[in-house]
């Protein structure tokens, strides 16, 4: 299967683009995990992303495999202090899943970082959500953080990924990572407000 990956055309509109979160998260909310991307409208996707650079997957026809948006943001963070990438509302169509879709979508948004002189990129990711943790560690992140997720519904685990070989230590990103999970397991309980 052939997929190509261009930063998004007119002709992918942003229902559709809505409709791929919701349809790549449905698997996850069977299992319990609820990301709230997936209930985005249309005009919530478009205002989340609008001061990022979105990308696409298209299969051989134009249609649409998945998507991938990158924003700049400050990181002020034990593991990285200046000008990150953050990436989110990754989405992969489930007829795509297994196809290297979010691989593709990885590299082209790596390539657009490292042109634009950032040096470490960063992802949140639902504590649930097992499989998506395992393809951001074979695309060489490392989990940095433990953090309450959106609101207080759940836990995220925050992963990272040096551009150019300027990783942070495996041992001190593991102990970080243990560190923050016991802090964040004691102060904050899903579902309940902050306990300090």
């Amino acid at each position: 299967m052939s997929i190509k990956v261009i930063e998004k055309p007119d002709f992918v509109g942003w229902d559709e683009l809505a409709e791929c979160q919701r349809l790549a998260h449905e698997s996850n909310m069977v299992d319990g995990v609820h990301m709230q991307c997936a209930d985005y409208t249309t005009e919530e996707l478009r205002n989340a992303v609008k001061d990022g650079v979105t990308f696409v997957a298209l299969d051989e026809n134009d249609g649409l495999a998945g998507m991938l948006s990158v924003e700049y943001r400050g990181v002020d963070r034990w593991w990285h202090k200046g000008k990150g990438a953050y990436i989110c509302y990754v989405a992969v169509l489930p007829r795509y899943k297994g196809c290297g879709v979010y691989r593709k979508l990885s590299q082209k948004a790596e390539e657009k970082i490292d042109t634009d002189g950032v040096a470490v990129e960063y992802l949140n990711t639902h504590i649930g959500n097992k499989a998506a943790q395992r393809a951001y560690k074979k695309d060489g992140y490392r989990k940095v953080r433990f953090s309450p997720g959106s609101g207080t519904d759940y836990y995220s685990v925050e992963m990272a990924k040096w551009i150019g070989g300027r990783a942070k230590n495996n041992i001190i990103c593991s102990l970080m990572y243990c560190l923050t999970e016991i802090i964040v397991r004691i102060l904050y309980k899903p579902g309940k407000i902050r306990r300090f």
